[in-house]
């Protein structure tokens, strides 16, 4: 028999029994790493299938390791660090991409203000402590994101030259830079400086041709679905806005519907509970959009087997349709009563749309919101999720009459 002292762990022989509480932390550790997992696997994706290729940038995740990062930055040819390759470790926490990775350049030497050895302080992987959305990390910001900065930041103009110092000793000073770059031997991954890089950089940058395409429009569109945080695509799961109420004190009737401008999908909003849109607008519930998906299509899992100890290969057919409109009618009756068992009713529709569409007109107008093309993208998004939901339920149509 054991007794559990209120240190919450049994106190015989055989050591600290886990409690509910760390059973409960150890689940979620693990769902930050699982999600962190995904999101960095996203990254990698759009690094390798980048349609315009990157230009002097690289970076790919260790064999052993996918939260350690090996990358290489090209010096431009009109910087004083031309035919330099530096190499980076970039190492992402567990709760990425809530927080950012910590960044170390191996062999750094560059003349910069903001190169302390081989630590870099970058603006934009600094913890966002001060609440500004414009400052600091922001979990929008990817892999490729970091390099592109990390690029333009490294290579500007150095420090500028003293007096004491004659032109032929000032060239010498960057030339010892630059050996010193190119002479690393990273002992963690197969990069062996500017002749053998790895990663190996984009064999299409030299290509012409490669930057020089045309894509149809409706396609542009499509690829740019993707939630801000997760970057999951829409047809993998249904993207939606966050969106914030206010309530009249004596009534709790809605008296305005605020939406956010950044797609967001459902598993960042109750998994990753993320609460703050890219340019840091604070919202409580979230709003599925209707972006006219029809086309069923299959999913893929594994499920593991408890009797024959192996996973089982789930293919699942998911109506794209079908699944939005589930969450439209669970998230309109969350917004309205606060309850998702409810059933829609036209009055729900009535008291969130007209509601939603008039603060968002209303921003745009007053300049409260930036007039941009994906502020106009959105109100037809709104009008688009107003016309469905009058299909879903007619009644509402005739009480607009």
């Amino acid at each position: 028999m054991s007794a559990r002292g209120r240190g919450g762990f049994a106190s015989r022989g055989r050591g600290p029994v886990p409690t509910r509480n760390n059973a409960q932390l150890r689940s979620a550790l693990m769902t930050h790493k699982t999600n962190s997992v995904r999101r960095l696997q996203k990254d990698l994706k759009e690094l390798r299938d980048c349609e315009v290729p990157l230009f002097g940038v690289s970076a790919a995740p260790l064999d052993d390791s996918i939260f350690t990062w090996h990358g290489n930055i090209r010096a431009p040819p009109d910087s004083v660090y031309a035919g330099a390759v530096f190499h980076i470790e970039m190492t992402f926490p567990q709760d990425y991409p809530c927080s950012p990775p910590g960044l170390t350049i191996f062999n750094c030497q560059v003349d910069h203000p903001n190169v302390f050895g081989n630590k870099l302080c970058l603006d934009m992987l600094e913890p966002n402590s001060k609440g500004r959305w414009y400052e600091g990390w922001n979990s929008a910001y990817t892999v490729e994101s970091i390099l592109i900065q990390l690029q333009s930041f490294l290579f500007d103009k150095p420090k500028t030259k003293k007096r004491n110092v004659n032109d032929e000793e000032w060239e010498d000073k960057f030339k010892e830079i630059v050996n010193l770059a190119n002479s690393f031997k990273c002992p963690r991954c197969k990069h062996r400086g500017p002749i053998e890089p790895y990663p190996p950089f984009n064999s299409k940058e030299t290509d012409i041709s490669a930057f020089c395409f045309v894509r149809d429009p409706k396609e542009m569109i499509e690829n740019e679905l993707l939630c801000f945080h997760t970057r999951t695509p829409l047809a993998e799961s249904s993207l939606g806005v966050g969106v914030s109420l206010s309530r009249l004190p004596r009534t709790g009737e809605i008296r305005s519907v605020t939406p956010s401008a950044d797609l967001l999908c459902l598993r960042a909003f109750q998994k990753q509970n993320v609460r703050k849109s890219i340019d840091g607008v604070k919202f409580t519930h979230w709003l599925p959009l209707y972006f006219g998906e029809s086309k069923p299509y299959e999913k893929k899992s594994q499920r593991f087997n408890n009797e024959t100890q192996q996973f089982d290969n789930i293919v699942t057919q998911i109506n794209p349709r079908e699944r939005m409109i589930h969450l439209l009618k669970k998230s309109m009756c969350f917004l309205t009563k606060k309850d998702t068992r409810v059933e829609m009713s036209a009055n729900m529709v009535i008291e969130v749309m007209p509601k939603l569409l008039t603060t968002h007109l209303v921003d745009m107008v007053s300049d409260n919101t930036h007039v941009s093309l994906v502020a106009i993208r959105r109100l037809f998004n709104y009008i688009r999720l107003f016309r469905l939901l009058i299909e879903l339920q007619p009644e509402a149509d005739k009480i607009l009459d």
